[in-house]
């Protein structure tokens, strides 16, 4: 099954990287922590967000962005 979605898809990741992926999306959308861990199936939140969760360049970007705005009213 995970073989013909592939070919439909064209994609050639696996179905772990696609987890990676879903957890980080989740993320990068504000969804709370335990909503992510629940949604992922994991017994212990450090999973989820030390291990599945990536900090992508564009939402570093962001953050840098708003950290930089907050400083600046100071």
């Amino acid at each position: 099954m995970w073989i013909r979605w592939q070919k439909k898809t064209g994609l050639s990741l696996t179905a772990h990287q696609l987890r990676h992926g879903y957890a980080t999306i989740l993320f990068e959308g504000d969804i709370q922590p335990k909503d992510m861990q629940s949604y992922l199936g994991h017994a212990q939140l450090s999973t989820t967000m030390d291990i599945y969760t990536h900090i992508r360049n564009a939402h570093k970007a962001a953050t840098d962005k708003k950290v930089a705005d907050a400083l600046n009213k100071l």
